[in-house]
């Protein structure tokens, strides 16, 4: 019989795709299955579509937990799994029925300790795109691997997507590495467990077979204004973890010239985001950006990236900030959101 590969749903207030996402799982070609359900906290029904399809299937089993996020919901079902291989499953999201096989094949035919597999991207229309692997596709990538730095420097510009439910992972191997999700993240954490388990010694395969699909939910985006602030200071603090995640294993040259650029791009888009926004005044995203330059990560951020390969409105922006040139950077905000008023008008025409 086959290895035993279990899958992990983390489950939060998603009773109207929910359904569509199980069916998926249980319906898959390859049947020697262990379906984690971790419901954190759900209160609107989902907790009740948990119950009802573990009734339904022998292979289901289901953990109701109070809301601690993400990460904690899958470092819990890690820590209960029993298959030899660990998928993930995003809530929103379904399988092609040979999914899992197609994982598992390529993982045993590969033998490697990881393989990836491509995605479509799905809105309420049907399919409106595919992942892309960039020139990743087909490789293995192992410790001694001439692109696994190349690899590593896509993923931290964030030109490789790092998203965990492509993965089928050896489950003995990720636990002896001690390799989980930081909980108390609210972004980026897939990014994170990508480079801990790129600057391992575990092998990945990277497939451009397509066995995904990713629902593009605009509905769940929110841009509040705590929602924007909280993500700033989330990068700050990522960006702190991965310098010390790539220090430890002797990348340090990806640090500076890669991670500080990435984010403080990241950083840039949400001040402008804020500004257009129109948050109460401009004396308020004034004191935003006083408050961020006291943060000695975003001044070792801001002072320490590759100005080379950024763009001319990035640099400009990031200029303004650092020499605390907020008039100026308030005025070049006020002509860019002028211009693109204008070029949505004659768009329209």
């Amino acid at each position: 019989m086959n290895d035993l590969i279990s899958i992990i749903i983390p489950i939060y207030n998603v009773k109207d795709n929910l359904n569509r996402c199980l069916d998926s799982v249980i319906k898959q070609s390859y049947t020697n299955l262990e379906i984690i359900l971790i419901d954190d906290g759900s209160s609107d029904g989902s907790e009740n579509i948990c119950d009802e399809y573990a009734n339904l299937d022998k292979r289901i089993k289901v953990i109701h937990k109070k809301n601690e996020g993400v990460s904690s919901a899958r470092n819990t079902a890690i820590n209960i799994a029993t298959g030899k291989y660990i998928a993930f499953v995003d809530s929103d999201d379904w399988l092609e029925n040979d999914c899992i096989n197609t994982l598992y094949n390529e993982i045993i035919n590969q033998k490697v300790d990881i393989v990836r597999g491509n995605y479509y991207i799905d809105d309420e229309n049907n399919i409106c795109g595919v992942g892309n692997l960039l020139e990743f596709s087909n490789e293995k990538i192992d410790k001694n691997n001439d692109i696994k730095e190349n690899l590593l420097k896509n993923i931290l510009n964030g030109k490789f997507l790092s998203y965990v439910w492509l993965l089928l992972i050896n489950r003995n191997k990720l636990i002896n590495k001690k390799i989980y999700f930081k909980e108390k993240i609210s972004m980026m954490e897939d990014t994170i467990f990508y480079i801990e388990l790129l600057t391992s010694d575990m092998s990945m395969y990277i497939s451009n077979k397509k066995i995904y699909h990713y629902y593009n939910n605009q509905k769940s985006i929110t841009k509040s204004l705590n929602n924007i602030l909280n993500n700033i200071y989330t990068i700050l603090n990522v960006n702190y973890i991965l310098k010390d995640i790539l220090e430890r294993n002797k990348y340090n040259n990806l640090y500076e010239v890669v991670i500080n650029t990435a984010h403080c791009n990241m950083i840039m888009n949400m001040l402008f985001t804020l500004y257009k926004r129109k948050i109460k005044d401009n004396f308020e995203i004034k004191n935003i950006i006083y408050e961020l330059l006291k943060n000695k990560n975003f001044i070792n951020i801001i002072n320490n990236m590759d100005l080379k390969v950024i763009p001319i409105h990035f640099k400009l922006q990031s200029w303004c900030v650092k020499n605390k040139k907020v008039n100026i950077l308030l005025k070049y905000y006020k002509i860019r959101v002028l211009f693109s008023m204008i070029k949505d008008k004659f768009v329209r025409r």
